[in-house]
């Protein structure tokens, strides 16, 4: 018969931050300790940063000379509705859907 060679147990070791499994942890007095809670705040300059990017992303999608002359052709009612050019671009539109694959 062969012999079995005799090994040897290797043990766990205990997490740095707690205890280990089946072992109780220590109890706490319900008040978090001013060591155990992160806290994180933003600068001045960074709050000011952040508020002005928003901004300037909302205002750079306007185009404000665009509106404001459809704004004022409505008002007068100049507007004219160009039947010939809303045609032409449903059909090209049509055109292009009857050109791709349905799959």
């Amino acid at each position: 018969m062969n012999e079995l060679e005799i090994t040897t147990k290797i043990g766990r070791r205990n997490p740095v931050n707690g205890s280990a499994k089946g072992k109780n942890k220590p109890v706490s007095s319900g008040k978090p300790s001013s060591a155990n809670i992160d806290k994180v705040t933003l600068s001045e300059p960074s709050k000011a940063q952040a508020s002005a990017s928003t901004s300037k992303t909302i205002a750079s999608e306007i185009r404000h000379e665009l509106v404001n002359k459809f704004r004022d052709v409505l008002q007068n009612g100049s507007y004219e509705v160009k039947a010939n050019e809303i045609a032409d671009k449903i059909v090209q539109k049509i055109r292009e859907n009857k050109n791709r694959l349905v799959l």
